[in-house]
């Protein structure tokens, strides 16, 4: 085994240059799957931290609200909702319940009605503040105060409408019997710093109620628990599913994992970070299958020395795959240190996206406007061990070719 060993250790060192360009394309390989893997799961983080914040843990609308969603039929609401919540809140694992209603207004400033449309959002200060960490995306002025009649705007239709901080504005909404139902409110402040947030508008649980003429219901009950973590929110689940005391029937109860919305957002996610990863172990084996090639052609006859001496053909082939591993390895360590430097920046500084950037990309996810990167051992491991498998993948069919020389044309070639 020992001479084994020294005979892989020795072919590495016969040609340095050789063997350096294999390890500098496994360094390539696992800095750009390491930094890929870093950008995408922080960004993928970031959003599903933003998507389940803004959308509750676990979700409860009618189910008849729920099978006609995109529209926001304001007439499907749960009656009853703050005592519902009450009750909600006495499950152990509950950490708050929150009631939303969500509808589109038309926002416009002065006396003639525009066709500027945001949705308007009304929820509960402490929501506000603690879960969306709305007053930190202010871009001007203030969050809303106890005072009724005030609204917050999104940065981008504040921008279409014109409208400033001090600003009278007028949101033209409907009731839930679809009535027009006008609400004059002044601008208390501006937010940015995400693509969604930056196309609607914030008023106080109460206006909301007022504008839809809903007494004590909501459109949505956000149930949160202690984490976000899979197996915390369907414990949660579990535990209002069974719970006697709290009527749910006619009522859907939706997991963060089992939303629409979301599995779109990581099936998309997991497609990219798996395209990457497979383009980089397509490129990398290749590059080293060709030199890989090279040194067992110009060892040719070496090999079939070795043959004659007694090595067997699974012994040539699994000394090739040994220098590639050895290259893998060595190539791996830097190429994940080097990349893990990069993740580390990322992670601390992010990347700044333009504010017309983000306009482009829609309202429809919650993109804020510096994205960060996510380091973890779990990353570093993972680009790690595909750098080994891009040098075995790559080494293979030379490895094969190698098996497969015959002791005496090999000697017959040997200078």
């Amino acid at each position: 085994m020992m001479v084994w060993i020294k005979l892989c250790l020795r072919n590495l060192m016969r040609n340095t240059r050789r063997t350096l360009l294999t390890a500098c394309i496994v360094v390539v390989g696992t800095f750009v799957i390491t930094l890929a893997d870093s950008w995408s799961t922080g960004v993928f983080g970031g959003i599903m931290e933003r998507f389940t914040a803004a959308s509750g843990h676990i979700l409860l609308v009618t189910e008849e609200f729920h099978a006609r969603r995109s529209l926001h039929p304001l007439y499907e609401n749960i009656p009853g909702a703050d005592a519902l919540a009450e009750k909600l809140r006495e499950i152990p694992g509950v950490v708050s319940v929150d009631p939303r209603i969500r509808s589109s207004v038309i926002v416009t400033i002065g006396e003639e009605i525009g066709d500027d449309v945001a949705m308007l959002m009304g929820a509960p200060d402490r929501w506000y503040r603690e879960r969306m960490e709305m007053e930190e995306l202010l871009y001007d002025g203030t969050w809303l105060s106890r005072d009724q009649g005030e609204v917050v705007l999104g940065r981008r239709i504040a921008r279409q409408v014109g409208a400033g901080v001090g600003d009278d504005v007028l949101l033209l909404g409907q009731t839930q019997d679809g009535a027009m139902s006008p609400l004059r409110a002044t601008v208390a402040g501006i937010v940015g710093g995400d693509a969604m947030l930056e196309m609607q508008a914030y008023v106080s649980l109460e206006d909301m109620r007022w504008v839809a003429d809903m007494e004590d219901a909501a459109l949505e009950l956000l149930v949160y628990a202690r984490s976000r973590r899979r197996q915390d929110v369907a414990a949660l689940y579990d535990k209002i599913r069974d719970q006697e005391l709290v009527a749910l029937d006619g009522l859907a109860v939706i997991p963060w994992y089992e939303d629409e919305t979301f599995a779109g957002i990581m099936s998309i996610m997991e497609g990219m970070r798996r395209m990457i990863a497979a383009l980089m172990i397509l490129v990398t084996a290749l590059a080293i299958f060709n030199t890989m090639t090279v040194s067992v052609m110009e060892r040719t006859g070496e090999i079939g020395v070795l043959r004659a001496m007694g090595m067997t053909r699974m012994g040539v082939m699994g000394m090739t795959v040994f220098e590639a591993f050895v290259i893998g390895v060595l190539g791996g360590v830097a190429g994940t240190g080097l990349g893990s430097i990069g993740a580390a920046y990322l992670q601390k500084y992010g990347v700044t996206l333009s504010a017309d950037l983000v306009d482009r990309m829609g309202a429809g996810m919650p993109i804020q406007t510096t994205l960060y990167g996510e380091w973890n051992v779990r990353i570093v491991l993972h680009a790690f061990l595909l750098g080994v498998a891009m040098a075995i993948i790559g080494v293979w069919i030379p490895a094969y070719r190698a098996g497969r020389v015959a002791p005496v044309i090999a000697m017959r070639n040997r200078h």
